[in-house]
């Protein structure tokens, strides 16, 4: 998910209480209670979303930095979520969901559709760009979103995508699923790069749990529904209760109505980052040039389905007076750089990554040795996974002769159309499909979803793949369902091809989720 605010801070987020928190005395010392604040999503009608990370009062638990929760949301009245292909770095997001189903594409070629009690964690390190689309067949939308910055070791490290569903722990009227870290006796496989903890946690009416939670973690219970108790302390719904290292065990308690609650906590974060709009980093003038390789790379480009998110035009500044004192934040409303859009790299660095290439340095190899990225790993600037494409005026050749960039070919294996661009080697892209044929009914044939490689984004090879899948369907006599994103823009604009489709019904859907 994109942060959504049109006028995003920059916040320098440290461990540790800051000036206006509010504090309850606990059974076992204080517990802080984080109020939430509302975000729109996008829209007028758009969904809206609770924000109750970062605040003034407390920017970090351990390494999470970001949580929004949202729902129940009707998405037949808002429109779902709707989250354009947008830029991350720095950081992991982790998707939980509690009601309704979102399709999540992204720049390294990963497709997933996240269900209610799976995790999916994509880690942004270097820096990924994606997009998230509640399904079609979702009428309600209920979970929560989470970021937790990357420690330095891991911070550039190549992005990627986990999934994973957590075998539920129960017991005498509660239900935990530990999708991160562990605890209660489970263990996620899923890799987190550093310490941190993340459960559901559902009790009955007045059902009382103790939780044997690590030491050395600080932690936050967040109120989905109901009510809670926290070492004695009132949650109500919507507040994240804190406490801090040494608190354990943690003992909460529901109150007269069933309690969904999310517990996240970790290790506290010595290190300082900075954070503006969806990226996190260690200084202003690393966001600053990360903005420029997001805009430069990527902000001419028309990419379906929809918009991108566009950048915030706003400078990016201290969030909060504290922050604005620091003497480490020494930009200030009167003195912040502006987040200009060219590449700071571009002036200063006198090498080429490659022929025609708009990125002058790639990481840890521009030739310029003033040049400061010949220290400091850069972005590696994302492609968008879905291209605009306009209306061709050739066709694919046979596959009689060899394919190449100028001459892509289409191939067909069981159960996806692969485009390749060289004789040997992996393919630069491919349409997932699936064939049904119903009994009362005429054959279909099902596409999923579309995946062109960044490294071959804007050469118009998505649009190649769908029509030569499209026309083989055509051949065949059955009828095209679009569920991929990209080919549901696509037909529109195509309707020689469109007259062929079919929507997708509930049985279609069914068989995706098998």
């Amino acid at each position: 998910m994109s942060n959504p605010e049109p006028d995003p801070q920059e916040t320098v987020c440290r461990t540790g209480l800051r000036d206006g928190v509010v504090e309850r005395p606990g059974r076992h010392g204080p517990v802080e209670l984080l109020e939430p604040r509302t975000v729109p999503l996008g829209g007028p009608r758009g969904m809206t979303v609770e924000r109750v990370l970062p605040q003034k009062a407390r920017s970090l638990i351990g390494a999470w930095c970001f949580l929004d929760a949202y729902g129940p949301d009707d998405v037949a009245a808002t429109g779902g979520m709707r989250v354009p292909r947008h830029p991350h770095t720095g950081l992991a997001t982790v998707s939980w969901l509690f009601e309704g189903r979102i399709d999540h594409v992204d720049s390294a070629g990963n497709w997933a559709t996240v269900r209610p009690g799976d995790v999916d964690l994509m880690n942004a390190g270097r820096g990924i760009t994606h997009q998230e689309f509640s399904t079609a067949d979702t009428t309600v939308l209920h979970g929560v979103q989470l970021w937790y910055a990357f420690p330095e070791a891991h911070r550039f490290d190549p992005p990627s995508l986990d999934t994973h569903r957590p075998e539920p722990v129960e017991g005498p009227g509660w239900t935990a699923r530990v999708f991160l870290g562990s605890l209660l006796g489970s263990v996620s496989p899923v890799a987190t790069r550093i310490p941190l903890v993340g459960a559901q946690l559902d009790l009955r009416p007045g059902t009382r749990l103790q939780l044997d939670a690590d030491p050395t973690h600080e932690h936050g219970l967040l109120v989905v529904q109901g009510e809670a108790l926290l070492d004695g302390v009132r949650v109500p719904r919507g507040t994240l209760a804190y406490t801090p290292p040494g608190r354990s065990p943690l003992v909460v308690e529901a109150g007269q109505e069933p309690l969904l609650a999310v517990l996240i906590g970790g290790q506290p974060l010595e290190e300082r980052i900075v954070m503006w709009w969806n990226f996190v980093g260690r200084s202003h003038e690393e966001i600053a040039r990360w903005r420029g390789v997001y805009q430069q790379e990527m902000g001419f480009e028309a990419p379906e389905p929809g918009p991108r998110c566009t950048t915030p035009r706003a400078r990016a500044r201290a969030r909060s007076r504290w922050a604005r004192r620091s003497r480490e934040t020494s930009w200030t409303r009167r003195s912040a750089a502006p987040m200009t859009t060219s590449n700071p790299s571009r002036s200063r660095c006198s090498g080429s990554s490659r022929p025609g290439s708009r990125t002058r340095c790639p990481p840890r190899s521009c030739p310029t040795p003033a040049c400061g990225c010949a220290d400091e790993p850069r972005l590696a600037p994302p492609r968008p996974l879905m291209e605009s494409h306009r209306p061709l005026r050739r066709r694919a050749p046979a596959m009689t002769e060899q394919p190449t960039l100028e001459n892509p070919q289409v191939r067909r294996t069981e159960d996806r159309f692969e485009i390749l661009v060289a004789p040997e080697g992996e393919p630069a892209g491919f349409t997932v499909y699936l064939d049904h044929d119903a009994e009362d009914g005429e054959p279909v044939r099902i596409f999923p979803h579309t995946v062109v490689r960044e490294e071959y984004g804007g050469r118009g090879l998505a649009s190649i793949l769908v029509r030569e899948a499209l026309e083989a369907t055509i051949g065949e006599g059955r009828r095209i369902v679009a569920v991929c994103p990209y080919i549901k823009a696509w037909l529109p604009k195509h309707p020689e091809y469109a007259r062929h489709s079919v929507p997708a019904r509930p049985e279609h859907l069914a068989l995706l989720r098998r």
